[in-house]
């Protein structure tokens, strides 16, 4: 069993987008105290690069900024995951960089398959029964928020009142925590849906879509890519984007069956597995054009070798198709004003491409 200096462990986590309401639910399981780590501000950043290797990912970085924060609430624990890439061992690296600036720490590193396990070492009195019945009640919570989320990126940008779907999705996520119960849960999961789906819009009956692909967390973080889904919703666009924690669990559960599929959405631009979420990037893109979408970003950070390896496919299946594709890159010095500037002007192109008056490629 993990014990502290103090004899109570308290358990943090890296922060990422609204997922830490289902971080917290599930690692309440462990037994321990949980605390949640501080919405992520330029400060995190700032605190985590300071003590990085200049030439890490920004991933790394927000995550030591994380666990920076969580010490001074009086975390003396955090939960990693494993992962595709050099993610992998970033928790080793993460927990020497703490014990030579002074803190005590331990890491707790789950995994999918063995979920259970991982929390049984922490708290000795979890049953099999019990961690099962939370555990679906968690999941259901996770693919409920994942559901709903896609429905506003979709439907956020078409409101005709300002602060509508941003107003209820505070409300969803102040509510959600509080559900005890599988039916409890239904109950709530139709309300939700129905609210969401009242709030009144003025979609056209052909909108711009554009898809977002990449690494997960640049992805899935709103503060490392400047809440760009946000931005470019608020411009009139459909957004889509697929890689959510649903979907990392679907293929981590339906591994031998979800790999070939996403080869075979890639092909013929890739033929084998290139690494993490790289493969995805690919298919998704693919799958885009051939679905008529108006344009895609790809958003990655800087020096991320599964991305790298799926550029050039990317790329080529952009000139072929003459289809619009942006990619972003993002680490410490990435500047907001910059980023803005791009995105604007994909909008711009993607704009007068549907008007019939450009044809483009991808914007590197």
């Amino acid at each position: 069993m993990l014990a502290s200096d103090t004899g109570e462990l308290r358990i943090s986590f890296p922060h990422l987008g609204d997922y830490h309401v289902i971080f917290r639910e599930l690692l309440a399981m462990s037994g321990c105290k949980v605390i949640s780590p501080p919405p992520i501000t330029k400060h995190t950043l700032e605190l985590g690069s300071r003590y990085s290797p200049d030439s890490v990912c920004i991933p790394f970085k927000y995550n030591l900024g994380n666990y920076l924060e969580a010490v001074q609430l009086g975390a003396n624990a955090f939960c990693t995951t494993v992962g595709g890439c050099r993610f992998e061992y970033y928790f080793e690296v993460h927990k020497q960089v703490l014990q030579d600036l002074g803190y005590s720490v331990r890491f707790l590193r789950v995994s999918q398959n063995g979920l259970y396990h991982d929390l049984k070492a922490v708290n000795p009195n979890l049953s099999r029964l019990a961690f099962i019945s939370h555990f679906w009640l968690v999941i259901k919570k996770l693919h409920l928020l994942d559901e709903l989320a896609d429905i506003k990126r979709k439907r956020q940008g078409f409101a005709t009142s300002n602060n509508s779907f941003s107003a209820f999705w505070q409300r969803f996520l102040k509510r959600l925590p509080t559900i005890q119960t599988h039916g409890e849960l239904r109950r709530f999961s139709r309300g939700a849906k129905a609210e969401l789906l009242a709030i009144p819009i003025a979609k056209p009956l052909k909108p711009l879509r554009v898809g977002f692909i990449g690494e997960l967390y640049t992805v899935m973080e709103p503060f490392s890519n400047f809440q760009m889904e946000d931005k470019l919703a608020g411009m009139g666009v459909e957004v889509h984007r697929w890689v959510t924690v649903s979907s990392i669990l679907h293929h981590g559960v339906n591994g031998a069956r979800a790999a070939p599929q996403l080869l075979s959405m890639a092909r013929p631009y890739a033929r084998y597995h290139v690494g993490a979420h790289g493969t995805e990037s690919i298919g998704r893109l693919h799958s885009m054009i051939k679905e008529g979408f108006d344009g895609a970003i790809h958003l990655k950070p800087f020096a991320c070798m599964p991305e790298i390896n799926a550029l050039p496919a990317l790329h080529k299946m952009s000139r072929d198709y003459q289809f619009p594709l942006v990619t972003f890159s993002f680490d410490s010095h990435t500047a907001e004003s910059g980023v803005m500037t791009r995105l604007e002007a994909f909008f711009d192109m993607i704009t007068y491409r549907r008007q019939g008056g450009v044809h483009c490629a991808s914007v590197t």
